[in-house]
């Protein structure tokens, strides 16, 4: 069974991928053919690539024929396919007095216990490659029967989530998998796999099961588990979409041959989903910014007052003025006070301090409260592209507005 999940949000702005190189020959000074010093190059059919084990996550019981299990390992070249190699695979698990394993990798549960890693490991050549599997054992009495594998999220099948375009920080979400008896019910403390292989789009950090988005795109995920002797899959395609909430931040930039610095927007260019709020922030000392849309009617106003950055905190009203901090960080929050659509004008940098006064001239100390920076923000309902500028500096953007999973 697939399951189609959607989130969304703004892709990084700096994503590092690495490359590998294989099989590839370059002349001069890396060598050429007749070097002697280069060995014989090995088809790419014959490369060790990996080692696969049958299983990666198994949960057994104690009572017999459900408290052994056989793993297999298997060499494969970069496409996949099994290599023919003679070697022996070596099986270790992390904890024998639980889960043992034979040096033909039998598995024996003996006493209850979970997160059992059994780690295979084979060398072709001067190259070792390892491959492991959690193990759970359980001390049932009845041994249920296994029915179905679910990779779906907690509640529902679409997973909506949005981010505001923070650089530094991915979104995070977690993936969930649910192993049901032939009644229909969750099947209690059995391990389960979750493997997302295109690392692009997302990756998936098993261990903590978070899930680190990099950038809008279209994902697979798989899981898999083999619980008392039966083996279940499924897979999720995910659809990263575009956020629903970004900021731009206003930056200071002295043009060449010029002593006064001007405004420019930070990004300037921006994607964005159907009815998105965008807030722009004046980072600039002592100089106003202004935002002119060339179709100012499709900028509506926000509805209510509301948290920017970052995306996780709750909608606050500034009129209620509370007492206390709402959701307080150690960084400053940007706070997008209630007003009508169209250009903004004019603003210099603000701030206020939610609990406090302000203790310091500069803003940037709350002595007792939670200082919140005040930014101006616009709502983008119908798909299209709005340009915009500043008349004070002559600067310029641009506003994209997408379905939220129109994505690569």
């Amino acid at each position: 069974m697939m399951t189609t999940w959607h989130a969304i949000l703004r892709p990084l702005r700096r994503l590092s991928l690495g490359v590998i190189s294989v099989g590839v020959s370059l002349g001069g000074s890396l060598g050429c053919a007749n070097d002697p010093t280069t060995g014989p190059i090995i088809p790419l059919a014959q490369q060790y690539w990996q080692l696969t084990l049958n299983h990666h996550a198994i949960t057994l019981a104690l009572t017999a024929p459900y408290d052994t299990l056989q793993l297999v390992a298997t060499p494969r070249n970069p496409t996949g396919a099994p290599l023919a190699d003679s070697g022996t695979t070596t099986f270790t698990s992390s904890d024998s007095s639980s889960v043992q394993v034979t040096a033909t990798g039998v598995l024996i549960a003996k006493k209850p216990e979970a997160g059992v890693t059994i780690t295979a490991s084979r060398t072709i050549g001067n190259l070792t490659l390892r491959d492991s599997a959690a193990v759970n054992v359980n001390n049932v009495s009845t041994i249920p029967r296994v029915m179905t594998l679910t990779l779906q999220p907690s509640q529902g099948d679409s997973l909506n989530h949005s981010i505001s375009d923070t650089f530094w920080l991915t979104y995070q979400f977690q993936l969930y998998a649910t192993v049901l008896d032939a009644n229909g019910d969750s099947i209690p403390n059995v391990a389960v796999a979750i493997t997302v292989p295109d690392t692009t789009v997302l990756n998936y950090k098993s261990k903590l099961n978070i899930t680190l988005v990099h950038q809008p795109g279209h994902t697979m995920a798989y899981a898999e588990a083999t619980v008392y002797g039966v083996t279940r899959t499924d897979s999720a395609q995910i659809i990263i979409g575009w956020p629903l909430s970004s900021t731009v931040s206003v930056y200071p930039l002295t043009p060449k041959g010029h002593t006064t610095p001007i405004g420019y927007f930070d990004p300037g260019d921006i994607t964005v989903g159907t009815g998105a709020i965008v807030a722009w922030e004046n980072w600039l000392t002592g100089q106003p910014i202004d935002v002119v849309f060339d179709n100012p009617a499709q900028a509506m106003s926000v509805d209510s007052a509301a948290f920017i950055f970052p995306n996780f905190q709750n909608n606050i009203d500034l009129t209620y003025h509370p007492t206390t901090c709402i959701g307080c960080l150690s960084t400053p929050q940007l706070i997008i006070p209630q007003e009508g659509g169209g250009n903004i004008p004019a603003f210099v940098q603000d701030s206020v301090c939610i609990g406090d006064t302000f203790s310091d001239a500069d803003g940037y100390e709350c002595e007792n409260g939670q200082p919140y920076w005040i930014g101006h923000a616009r709502q983008f309902p119908t798909v299209g592209t709005y340009p915009y500028h500043s008349a004070l500096y002559g600067t310029t953007g641009v506003i994209t507005v997408l379905p939220e999973t129109q994505v690569p």
